[in-house]
């Protein structure tokens, strides 16, 4: 019997939070690696997920379906910058460029050596490449297309991401204040005050 290099209670955490999310995936039980597409709303293709259990560790490396043309050097280097802006303060995973074969990709390494993570840990960081990719398509997009300001584009990714945080948190808030008020007319009404 071949001896297993990975956790194999990690990958039934793992197998679960893949089955709520895709349909279909392939796990390579001699290598323990996960393999399947996931669809990001609002967009035609899908991102290609690689997951590779360890004995202690898992690491997901999500490739986009957009691709450089490795031939326009500007823009390799307007993409090389862009990576390097968004990445810088980025506080869990990293983009990464491929500058010989122009394939963009997001990697995300968790160690969970001596601890069992929690299910809901371990989908997060499935979808975390997802929010990522949201975050930041249109600006490879807009790089690839022939916009070469990856300043820009790092800040209009960003502007728009934090108003988009801004305007969830007042959906939020609006929603805690009804219920706030909601619970004091109740209180008033059951003679509670």
């Amino acid at each position: 019997m071949d001896k297993k290099y990975y956790s194999e209670y990690l990958v039934e955490i793992i197998r679960k939070c893949i089955a709520k999310k895709v349909r279909k995936y392939d796990f390579d039980n001699q290598n323990g690696i996960f393999t399947f597409e996931m669809e990001v709303q609002d967009k035609p293709d899908n991102l290609e997920y690689l997951i590779k259990v360890g004995n202690g560790d898992y690491v997901i490396n999500v490739i986009s379906p957009l691709m450089a043309d490795t031939r326009d050097k500007k823009m390799m280097s307007a993409l090389a910058e862009f990576v390097c802006r968004i990445n810088y303060c980025m506080e869990v995973g990293n983009f990464d460029l491929n500058m010989s074969g122009g394939i963009i990709q997001f990697k995300y390494y968790m160690n969970c050596m001596h601890i069992t993570p929690p299910e809901r840990i371990v989908e997060h960081s499935i979808m975390r490449p997802i929010d990522m990719f949201r975050q930041y398509s249109k600006g490879f997009a807009r790089i690839i297309g022939g916009n070469y300001n990856a300043r820009k584009a790092a800040e209009a990714c960003e502007t728009a991401y934090i108003v988009k945080i801004l305007n969830d948190c007042k959906r939020e808030t609006a929603y805690d204040a009804e219920d706030y008020y909601y619970d004091a007319d109740e209180e008033i009404c059951d003679g509670r005050r």
